[in-house]
């Protein structure tokens, strides 16, 4: 098996790299709600959606009867900083070059039973 390099983000390791190390990889995206809510929202998306839409489904996945201005910056600025670095960088997802798109990398058979067990784990 490869040894993956430091130097090289999930976008450019090679096809066995990912493969490889894909459960662990998920297990750790998916540790987060909001990243799963991100990928649940990719995943019934038929084409590339926008950073303002994931904003929107997290406003709403996150509401408390508040969605306010401050808020959804808040939300965006963890898109930027946290949630979408970390989904690009295990190879999930890709991000446009002008950073306004966002498109599932992953199949969907792939990554459903992974979701699954994040939104409902076994007891």
């Amino acid at each position: 098996m490869p040894k993956p390099s430091k130097e090289r983000s999930g976008m450019e390791a090679n096809e066995t790299e990912v493969q490889s190390g894909f459960p662990f990889t998920m297990f750790s995206v998916l540790a987060d709600p909001d990243r799963v809510e991100i990928l649940s929202y990719l995943l019934d998306q038929p084409t590339p959606v926008t950073i303002g839409e994931l904003v929107d489904t997290l406003a709403e996945a996150n509401s408390n009867g508040e969605n306010t201005d401050t808020e959804r910056e808040k939300i965006n600025i963890a898109l930027h900083h946290n949630h979408l670095p970390k989904l690009s960088e295990s190879g999930v997802i890709g991000i446009s070059s002008d950073e306004e798109y966002v498109t599932l990398l992953q199949p969907a058979p792939q990554l459903k039973p992974y979701l699954e067990l994040a939104v409902n784990p076994p007891t």
